[in-house]
């Protein structure tokens, strides 16, 4: 009950927006647009309940040791949150660290899900290190401290590598590589909006959201040349 209750609360206070939205484009009066958004926050909170209920009930079987389903169940019902019927991926726990650059590479790899692991992982350990003492306590800690640094460091050396931006040397003048981004990113768009996609997948084809990148890019093209 308690999972549900702060969930609820979580996601009244990251999709407020929606009921703005259908205010405003839907016309909906603004009594039925705050109690949709508040039902959907309910709904949503769901998805972390029942990791929370999944987290309880191993604990009361494996002790403090059990908390570390959590980071596994909170990722479970994350992901499923973004597919079953048709999905809500908002604001999924790893959102949070986009502005921590260095750790944030880790969502090349393990996508935005990884980075919620992660981040349920060191919450779950700081959790762990309150109720337990001694040898548990510090191998817990010492561990989640080597994950950070192995994380952080690989993401900084990454960075610092210079991979993720175009080469500036004299094979590849900046503008020239700009203008070579830009071609792909609009081809690789177009290509997908005219993808064939099931009856769940139409969204994204059929998007406001991919329409504005479309164009956008489209414009940008014709602009740089």
């Amino acid at each position: 009950m308690l999972g549900l209750l702060t969930a609820t609360v979580y996601f009244a206070g990251t999709i407020y927006w929606t009921g703005t939205v259908i205010i405003t484009f839907g016309d909906v009066n603004p009594i039925a647009a705050m109690v949709g958004m508040t039902l959907l926050s309910a709904y949503l909170a769901l998805y972390p309940a029942v990791a929370s209920l999944v987290t309880s009930r191993l604990i009361a079987r494996l002790g403090a040791a059990g908390l570390f389903i959590a980071p596994m169940a909170w990722v479970a019902t994350e992901y499923l949150r973004g597919y079953f019927l048709t999905g809500f991926p908002w604001v999924p726990l790893g959102n949070s660290q986009v502005t921590v650059l260095p750790v944030a590479q880790l969502a090349s790899v393990l996508g935005v899900y990884g980075l919620s692991a992660l981040v349920a992982y060191i919450n779950t350990t700081l959790a762990y290190s309150l109720v337990t003492s001694g040898t548990q306590r510090v191998v817990a800690v010492a561990s989640a401290v080597v994950v950070l640094v192995v994380v952080g460091g690989w993401g900084a050396w990454r960075i610092a590598d210079g991979s993720l931006t175009p080469p500036t040397n004299q094979e590849c003048p900046p503008g020239a590589c700009s203008l070579n981004q830009i071609r792909k990113v609009n081809v690789t768009l177009t290509a997908r909006s005219r993808s064939q996609y099931s009856v769940t997948k139409q969204f994204f084809r059929n998007s406001l959201s991919t329409q504005v990148s479309l164009r956008g890019m489209a414009f940008v093209n014709d602009y740089v040349q």
